[in-house]
């Protein structure tokens, strides 16, 4: 009995914190912006379930997670080159126009968070075909 309340809560949970999405308009579907190797999604989803979504530049975002051997996603060290997925090439998830792109920003030390825009302001490159 203990067992199916706690499923119902659990699904009760989800429910309410997919709320958000339902009737909403569909975008068009988009490619998953990593090729080579294996990916865990660790964060995403709506209010509830994702810790972007109280930071309006973050919301919509994802945790994407590098897996390697028997799921390890680091190499060894603590720097942010020790983790799979640091250098990977990304790749648009749907075709369009670059309208502005960013970096200068520096690497976030492993560990810490950063939801705060750094003080210096980027070097913002603007193009548009």
């Amino acid at each position: 009995m203990t067992g199916v309340v706690l499923l119902g809560g659990v699904a009760g949970y989800l429910v309410w914190a997919r709320r958000h999405r339902w009737g909403a308009e569909l975008s068009a579907p988009l490619r998953f912006p990593l090729r080579d190797g294996t990916w865990l999604i660790a964060q995403g989803g709506g209010p509830g379930l994702n810790h972007h979504t109280p930071h309006p530049e973050q919301r919509g975002a994802i945790d994407v997670v590098g897996v390697g051997a028997r799921g390890a996603r680091l190499r060894s060290g603590a720097s942010p080159d020790a983790y799979l997925i640091y250098g990977a090439k990304l790749y648009a998830p749907r075709d369009g126009d670059v309208v502005s792109a960013a970096d200068d920003y520096a690497d976030q030390v492993p560990g810490t968070i950063r939801y705060d825009p750094p003080l210096r302001q980027p070097r913002v490159h603007r193009h548009r075909q």
